[in-house]
């Protein structure tokens, strides 16, 4: 199936002209050309008015873009539930052991919200859920309840981590020596050149 912004193949497809749904089963593989991006998986649920799309079966989102230097710079993205989801804002719903790679930034977490307009990554813990989400930058790792990514265009911006913020850092030339921030809040910012500011708000150790 193509449409103006995407195209739908699969071993097993069913379309209904008159709404616009769409069901496709086996090897799926939805492409998006305007902005790079293909999406695998096993079952695709799209439909068309309720502007909701859900992916089932181990769905792989990748993204290739351009970086500024002119480098490919790739989004990775693994879940076991992937929704579409297009109101106010244009939304990618990851749940489920969600993995996700861009350059020297990776994550590891239950769930995460991708806002393709505003170029910014949520991921977060429900109060049920006993692990927060870990993620890792160069020789960092950060841990916190609630984590926004910022990005510029291409770029990684800032990192804003809510509640239960931890930063441990590998000394450099010093493999088994780390340093260690904990606070409410922290927010760490980017250039060109990677770290370029970390700032660290309440009950700071």
């Amino acid at each position: 199936i193509i449409d103006s912004t995407s195209t739908i193949i699969a071993d097993s497809l069913i379309h209904f002209r008159t709404s616009g749904d769409s069901y496709a089963f086996f090897n799926v593989q939805i492409s998006d050309a305007q902005n790079d991006l293909t999406i695998y998986g096993d079952t695709l649920v799209d439909l068309k008015k309720e502007k909701y799309t859900k992916i089932t079966g181990r769905p792989f989102l990748i993204q290739i873009d351009t970086s500024s230097n002119g480098l490919l710079d790739t989004l990775l993205l693994s879940a076991g539930l992937l929704e579409s989801v297009t109101d106010s804002v244009s939304k990618l719903i990851a749940t489920d052991s969600v993995k996700i790679i861009r350059g020297a930034f990776s994550s590891f977490n239950s769930n995460s919200v991708l806002f393709r307009n505003e170029d910014r990554i949520l991921t977060f813990r429900k109060e049920d859920e006993k692990n927060p989400p870990i993620l890792w930058y160069e020789n960092s790792q950060l841990i916190g309840d609630t984590v926004n990514i910022y990005l510029d265009g291409n770029r990684l911006e800032h990192i804003d981590i809510d509640r239960n913020a931890v930063l441990v850092s590998v000394l450099e030339g010093m493999d088994f020596r780390f340093d260690q921030i904990s606070g409410d809040e922290i927010q760490l910012y980017f250039d060109d050149e990677g770290l370029k500011r970390t700032n660290v708000k309440g009950s700071v150790l």
